[in-house]
């Protein structure tokens, strides 16, 4: 958002938050503000920021230029968290930084705000019992067999696998569907 210099020298008071560019123009800190369909933590540049959900936003003020760090962990079991970078060139992100952020969906309004609604990438898992061990095979954006504290990815659209002991080894065998 322009400001009138004149205006904004003579009421520093109202504008503690702006950044000055060499042309003279000030605008506004960008912020981003951070809304989830379901609630979740929000982490900046690695620390943690806050709760946010649809109802209760959470405003960062960020650097205008450079990358930002964000991710999300919902607070409910069935969606898995994102971790995203996002790259600011004056308030404004790059396209590139935003081309393949699943689970993300953002717009800059002309204020300076940056608004960014999370989606977790939703799982389903089936839970059964592995030589006797009780295991879970969780599906979302790739598929993981959680065994005994072990995560182990498995390929895509890989079934519950069969335990296969060998004498010093362990292996995991099973089929793909398709």
């Amino acid at each position: 958002m322009a400001v009138n210099s004149d205006f904004a020298e003579q009421n520093q008071n109202f504008f503690p938050h702006r950044i000055c560019f060499a042309e003279g123009g000030f605008f506004m800190q960008p912020t981003i503000v951070c809304t989830a369909g379901v609630a979740g933590m929000i982490y900046l540049n690695g620390r943690f920021a806050g709760e946010a959900s649809g109802e209760r936003p959470l405003f960062l003020p960020v650097a205008p230029s450079g990358p930002v760090y964000l991710e999300y962990r919902p607070l409910c079991g069935t969606g898995q968290p994102l971790a995203r970078r996002l790259v600011l060139s004056n308030g404004t992100p790059l396209a590139d930084s935003l081309a393949e952020a699943e689970g993300l969906c953002c717009v800059a309004w002309p204020s300076g705000a940056l608004e960014i609604e999370f989606t977790p990438i939703e799982t389903s898992s089936e839970a059964f019992m592995l030589d006797g061990l009780p295991c879970a095979l969780a599906r979302g954006r790739a598929t993981v067999l959680r065994m005994n504290g072990l995560e182990i990815e498995l390929p895509d659209g890989a079934r519950c696998p069969e335990l296969v002991r060998f004498p010093g080894a362990t292996a995991l065998v099973g089929d793909i569907d398709g």
